[in-house]
């Protein structure tokens, strides 16, 4: 199953690498303009003055858009307007100084390594600093902003979900059946392509951005949110964690506590799926009443 799911996250990946280059490529260009715009404003064209320039712009640029999906991925697992706000300040102008610090440092030793610089590397630091910082404010504001952009947008993604898991439950509660999928779903392969039935799922665990659809000893692995397959499967499935749900016609019972506390629900394969505690009351609405 790891051998599968590495192979979808290296495929995962490619759009991630492309939109990587894509924004390298912008940069630079960026820093094309500013060299030849630097230049063209001394009155006279300069071959040497546009290279020294192009270098530092090309230099400047690169390094930022290597510390871009640190700060990015940083922002993007925040939440404006939470608890402890002085202490995600804190974190906020923590990462923002580390980011500013590192990229000041790679440019002077850049500065240096290149024999633009004839200073050590702590005074070519301070001079780069004094003459950057707003630059460089700018641009650590700009990433987190991109950061939270991309949070909002997962955010929304998963409101969409989880609205089919509220209206399923209020269904549930009125005594109304929900929708039940018979048809087969689709789910891509390394040879082709697999029917999976949704009355032969026994139940699916996610891993990362994928989830594990478990059929009696097999196993498919598809690109998919856990919020998103019970929306195609239908109402016969329910979840018991944040990363399991259980086919409600293969559950032949329920047993002992784990050491956390968490009840274990008992499948008609034989196989056992943790229950959290969050999530137990719905699975209990969902089977019949004990005698």
């Amino acid at each position: 199953m790891a051998t599968i799911i590495s192979a979808q996250a290296g495929k995962a990946l490619a759009p991630k690498a492309l939109t990587f280059g894509l924004v390298l490529i912008t940069a630079s260009l960026v820093a094309v303009a500013y060299a030849t715009q630097w230049t063209l404003s001394a009155g006279h064209w300069d071959r040497e003055l546009w290279h020294h320039k192009l270098g530092v712009a090309l230099t400047d640029w690169w390094i930022w858009v290597a510390l871009s999906p640190l700060v990015v991925g940083f922002a993007s697992q925040r939440r404006l307007g939470t608890a402890a706000r002085v202490l995600q300040l804190g974190q906020y102008v923590g990462v923002g100084l580390v980011a500013i610090v590192a990229q000041i440092l790679l440019l002077a030793a850049t500065e240096i390594l290149l024999g633009r610089s004839s200073e050590p590397l702590i005074p070519t630091a301070l001079n780069l600093g004094s003459r950057k910082l707003g630059v460089s404010l700018l641009a650590v504001a700009f990433l987190f902003a991109a950061g939270h952009v991309e949070r909002l947008a997962r955010d929304r993604r998963g409101v969409r979900g989880e609205a089919v898991d509220t209206a399923a439950s209020a269904l549930i509660k009125k005594g109304i059946p929900h929708t039940t999928r018979r048809e087969p779903i689709t789910i891509r392969a390394a040879d082709g392509v697999n029917l999976v039935h949704p009355n032969t799922v026994d139940w699916i665990e996610a891993a990362g951005n994928y989830i594990v659809i478990h059929v009696g000893e097999h196993r498919h692995v598809a690109r998919s949110t856990l919020t998103g397959i019970l929306e195609l499967l239908g109402g016969d499935f329910v979840k018991v964690s944040r990363s399991a749900a259980v086919n409600l016609e293969r559950v032949c019972g329920t047993h002992g506590r784990t050491a956390h506390g968490d009840l274990c629900v008992r499948l008609t394969t034989g196989a056992s799926v943790k229950v959290s505690r969050t999530h137990r009351q719905a699975l209990l609405l969902r089977l019949p009443k004990p005698l």
